[in-house]
């Protein structure tokens, strides 16, 4: 039993090694499907001159499926190879023949229950046998591999059960031989089915594994694996297009190809494609690929070409048309000297199967088309080729989650070629189209300059500015209301007309009422909130709150707190007439009313037509707060006359002269009507003593304002006494005033020369 199973494992040894000895490499895939499950995929690719492939494979993995069997999917293998004279069930083949046999295996269902590391879950085929005689490296061993990384939304880790992600998918074999001296386009033709945003790029062939890392092969001959192929490269990121010209050499070159799918800015995905690129000697061969063209329609998007007129692209709003036409003329000749044939063939996701169906595609339905240019009847035409793209796009289209870095776009990838028909290997030309479909983010309309109008019955209407309309992305606008300025907020009703641009609420203003408007655009996207504006509710407070004499005003701001506008208060008497009373940036304002007992109505405005409710009160002057300054008391023909600043109270009527008179305290000598500039007191006494006097007002309605706030203000009371003795006058006098800082200087006036009342100072 020993010897026989020493001799079953050198057998499979030697078959294993021989079949790895034909394999061209592949890449792993997987699939989301409906049951929130994955499917995995291996695709293998063999030199047909070799052993056949077997039909069941495994792959491993760090994921908590561990180990993955898999087997053959029905209707595999499949031969990949060009439309020359041989197949792979063809007799006597050779590796030069280039005729390639794609294996494609799947797992059962598959549950991923949790979160990949940041480093990602791998999943990896390993075989032992590289092709022998790569011109750009020694490696031996495959390691085909794919990686599944973390998915966060609002940066919570989404567990991958149930699944929400497939992998980028190619659609096209690896048709990679091609003929050294001759310029040479391909393109992989990847694509996703969430149309993730997609990145391609040149990535180290793995021939190692080990800690979880994947060791790159050492290449040789000045090769890398960014730069593995000879000749001039070009290769295009974004669309997958690599583009070869000036290559002179032949042999096997070891290549390899990533996919990174980037969900909301996030990479979700890396698929690897691991297959050599082999240029072979072809003698008494001279052929030149068809010359294509790609030509826009008038009245349609116009697509513009890249530097190189490879890739080709345009965006347009859902709900357009796309249409251009592919043309290609290739006048070589076969061996027999007929025209060569020029064949069309086209891939991508969104792309009819058969071209021609509108409702049947991988992607979403209205699919793209591709009918010929009559009177060509089929994609098959000697020497010339005229075929016409038509994709009629809808909302359907957009691929949109409200995360951050998304947006409402979708970019379509398709891949179109003409091909003719020499051998042994057709000359290919290829165009990438890549189709962005977008919807724009609606914009709110501008409510920056609302005005808000409380009406007489209750009523609330405001207005706003219109959002820019494309014609591609306005529905429909929602009002929303709220309680608070800081919501919630509820929608109250759809606004239908762009034209539109007021709204009223009726009944509105029993309470509160804050609003924003959005705008519901093109495929149902909607914007984000409008400018918040508010109705100004208005509250009146009674201070006191009987015989009231101070009506405190509260409203709401009209627009957010830290927009300074001029409110305008308004005050309405029993005469029926507004009048604006103040101003004010606060929403807050006091009126200390100036009338003697009235029911007074306010209101508050911006620019005079932006109103708040009106609100009403019973309010009498109570209050006098009047201070009236003494400017002077001066004496003349033996009578103090008195002189003050004028008032500034509007109500005030009268002035009232009071004299400090001892015992008694402040007692009213007079009343004088407001606008009398001086005062004489008639029952003065200045030549016999000091006199004293303060000033008050009384107002409209009878206030008297307190003498308490007053300060007093005095004559001058001159004593004189002649000294016999020295014949000399002796003066004395009272301090002039109470002001705080006394009095600067006295001076004396003496009449020295005449009679005639001309003092001169001493």
């Amino acid at each position: 039993m020993r010897k026989l199973g020493l001799l079953i494992i050198a057998i499979l040894g030697l078959s294993f090694s021989s079949q790895a000895s034909h394999l061209l490499g592949g890449e792993i895939t997987w699939e989301c499907l409906p049951n929130g499950q994955f499917r995995f995929y291996l695709t293998l690719f063999r030199d047909c001159s070799g052993i056949n492939l077997g039909t069941s494979a495994s792959i491993s993995s760090n994921s908590p499926a561990g180990s993955i069997s898999m087997s053959i999917v029905p209707g595999w293998p499949k031969d990949v190879s060009n439309d020359c004279t041989k197949s792979c069930t063809s007799s006597g083949l050779t590796p030069q023949d280039g005729i390639i046999q794609e294996f494609k295996y799947q797992s059962n269902p598959i549950t991923l229950n949790g979160v990949p590391p940041a480093t990602g879950w791998y999943f990896y085929y390993t075989s032992c046998c590289r092709p022998g005689g790569m011109a750009n490296t020694n490696a031996s061993n495959y390691y085909l591999r794919a990686i599944m990384y973390p998915y966060a939304i609002n940066g919570v880790n989404q567990n991958t059960y149930p699944c929400f992600d497939n992998s980028p998918n190619f659609l096209e074999a690896p048709r990679v031989r091609t003929c050294n001296g001759y310029s040479y386009t391909y393109n992989n033709l990847a694509s996703d089915k969430e149309l993730d945003s997609l990145y391609f790029a040149w990535a180290p062939p793995s021939d190692a594994f080990s800690g979880g890392t994947f060791g790159g092969i050492a290449f040789t001959g000045g090769y890398s694996y960014t730069n593995p192929i000879p000749g001039t490269v070009t290769f295009n990121n974004k669309a997958g297009q690599i583009n070869i010209t000036g290559n002179n050499s032949q042999g096997s070159f070891v290549t390899c190809m990533v996919v990174e799918a980037y969900k909301d800015c996030q990479k979700v995905a890396e698929v690897y494609r691991d297959i050599p690129m082999i240029f072979q000697n072809c003698p008494n061969y001279t052929n030149s690929p068809p010359d294509m063209t790609i030509s826009n329609l008038p009245g349609f998007p116009v697509l513009t070409p890249s530097t190189d007129s490879l890739v080709w692209s345009t965006t347009v709003y859902a709900g357009q048309q796309v249409k251009f036409r592919i043309t290609a003329n290739d006048y070589d000749l076969q061996p027999n000297f007929l025209p060569q044939n020029v064949i069309f063939k086209g891939s991508g996701g969104q792309l009819g199967i058969p071209y021609t169906s509108a409702t049947n595609c991988l992607y979403t339905a209205p699919c793209a088309t591709i009918v010929p240019v009559a009177p060509q009847t089929g994609y098959t035409k000697p020497s010339n080729n005229r075929v016409e793209f038509d994709w009629q796009t809808n909302c359907d289209h957009l691929s949109y989650r409200p995360s951050a870095c998304s947006s409402p776009r979708s970019t379509y990838l398709f891949y179109l070629k003409m091909e003719d028909n020499a051998c042994p290997v057709p000359a290919t030309s290829l165009r990438t189209i890549a189709i962005t479909v977008q919807s724009t983010i609606p914009q709110p309309p501008d409510l920056s300059n609302s005005c808000v109008n409380i009406q007489p019955n209750g009523d609330v209407s405001f207005d706003w500015v219109p959002p820019v309309d494309t014609g591609y992305n306005w529905d429909y606008y929602v009002i929303y209301k709220s309680g608070s300025r800081n919501g919630p907020f509820s929608p109250i009703d759809t606004i239908p007309n762009y034209l539109t641009t007021s709204y009223t609420d009726v009944g509105a203003s029993n309470g509160p009422a804050f609003y924003v408007v959005k705008h519901f655009g093109g495929c149902d996207y909607f914007s984000v909130n409008s400018d918040t504006v508010a109705a100004m509710n208005l509250s009146i407070t009674p201070i006191p709150p009987t015989n009231s004499s101070v009506a405190q005003l509260n409203w709401f701001a009209m627009h957010s707190p830290d927009t300074v506008l001029d409110y305008e208060i308004y005050r309405r008497t029993t005469n029926g007439v507004w009048g604006m009373i103040a101003g004010t940036q606060d929403t807050m304002y006091r009126d200390t009313v100036n009338i003697c007992g009235a029911n007074l109505e306010y209101q508050v405005r911006v620019n005079n037509s932006c109103n708040s409710n009106i609100v009403s009160g019973f309010f009498s002057d109570q209050n006098n707060l009047d201070v009236i300054r003494i400017d002077s008391v001066s004496v003349a023909n033996g009578q103090s006359i008195a002189a003050w600043s004028q008032t500034t109270q509007g109500d005030a009527t009268d002035y009232i002269v009071l004299k400090f008179i001892q015992g008694q305290g402040w007692v009213p000598v007079d009343t004088v009507p407001v606008g009398t500039q001086t005062w004489t007191y008639a029952n003065s006494q200045a030549t016999t003593m000091i006199e004293n006097f303060k000033v008050v007002t009384m107002d409209s309605c009878g206030n008297v304002s307190s003498e308490l706030n007053t300060k007093y203000h005095r004559n001058i009371w001159l004593r004189s006494n002649l000294d016999a003795c020295d014949n000399k006058m002796r003066l004395s006098w009272n301090s002039y005033k109470n002001w705080p800082g006394g009095v600067q200087e006295y001076r004396v006036m003496v009449d020295e020369t005449d009679d005639l009342g001309n003092f001169t100072p001493n």
